[in-house]
């Protein structure tokens, strides 16, 4: 929720900056290099900081009679069926709410639109789009087992969440889920942890171009043979009960100590089985958005990812680049181990 006692000289307290230097950060100015821009961005993330309104249409004002125009539209497209859907994956909601907040301080209006059997396919998405006159899309942390989307990318501005998994081959904006396990692991080996384990639901593991194994497989590299631990990769639309019953036979057969995963339930599940945490085995969950002294693990973003996506393809419009580029770029936002009781050392 915002904060409506956060002020620009907040945001420039927190980013070191001037607090003139905030207003062009925000609006994207290219006077302000790209390294300041993205700080002062991540700050007002952060602290939960919109521009006074009041002020802005002041700001905006000129003597003279302008045409009114109507703000350029981003689609923020989906493929969760619905907004419940989306609610039921706190990711999404976070992206989404990132995007929103950005889009406004930019002066940008924002469409989500649902890719599902109940809502839009190809034919309809485009439709709306050209009805609506949107040329900005924002793919949003699809989830595989999702068909072609058919579009003529040509005639617009496209940035992904993750999406890795399904064309067009555009840049994006991602969690960077390779450094998220290389930090756990190499914290949790610091705590004494010896067999650790990575589990994974492959949905993730392919929309995020299987950067979590990537980074699993490469401190793994450095362990003596008989250490290292298989990853285990959940199947596609797998129950959680399920889930919980391939994670604990798993644990079981590889002796593991440490389980790294982003699967917020395991906990849980893990006890359930008798394999309570952390007395048989700790636990360092990879997606965790907000401090709590119970778990141990990384806290992400994805209200920052949402923030990212949205100065991309606005960067997009306003330069002109339309299509899909032969050298698409990819920005990756890092994450923060935090010690918890989950994970309390051996």
């Amino acid at each position: 929720m915002l904060r409506a006692s956060v002020t620009i000289k907040d945001v420039a307290h927190a980013a070191r900056v001037h607090y003139s230097t905030v207003s062009l950060a925000l609006r994207d100015a290219p006077v302000v290099a790209a390294e300041t821009r993205q700080r002062v961005q991540e700050a007002a993330e952060r602290l939960g900081y919109a521009p006074n309104s009041v002020f802005s249409a002041l700001s905006r004002y000129r003597p003279q009679r302008e045409v009114a125009r109507r703000r350029p539209q981003i689609a923020y497209v989906t493929n969760c069926a619905d907004q419940a859907d989306m609610r039921r994956h706190p990711h999404h909601r976070h992206y989404l709410e990132g995007a929103l907040r950005q889009a406004t301080r930019l002066g940008y209006g924002m469409k989500v639109l649902h890719v599902s059997e109940t809502e839009h396919d190809s034919e309809s998405l485009a439709s709306y789009l050209k009805r609506h006159d949107i040329e900005c899309l924002v793919l949003a942390a699809f989830e595989p087992g999702f068909s072609t989307l058919a579009l003529d990318w040509d005639a617009f501005c496209v940035v992904k969440i993750d999406s890795r998994h399904i064309p067009p081959s555009v840049g994006g904006v991602s969690i960077d889920q390779l450094e998220v396990v290389r930090t756990a692991h190499r914290e949790m080996t610091a705590l004494g942890y010896r067999r650790i384990g990575l589990a994974v639901r492959r949905a993730e593991e392919e929309s995020t171009d299987h950067r979590f194994t990537m980074g699993y497989f490469i401190e793994q590299a450095a362990l003596a043979p008989g250490s290292r631990v298989p990853p285990l990769l959940f199947p596609h639309n797998c129950p959680d009960d399920e889930m919980g019953r391939l994670l604990c036979r798993w644990a079981r057969k590889q002796k593991i100590d440490a389980v790294l995963t982003p699967w917020a339930p395991a906990g849980e599940h893990l006890r359930r089985d008798g394999l309570r945490v952390p007395d048989v085995v700790a636990l360092a969950l990879l997606s965790l958005t907000k401090p709590d002294p119970e778990l141990a693990g990384v806290r992400i973003s994805p209200g920052v990812v949402g923030a990212k996506v949205v100065s991309h393809v606005a960067t997009l419009l306003r330069t002109g680049q339309r299509g899909i580029s032969a050298f698409p770029t990819h920005t990756y936002v890092a994450g923060l181990w935090q010690n918890g009781a989950s994970a309390p050392g051996r």
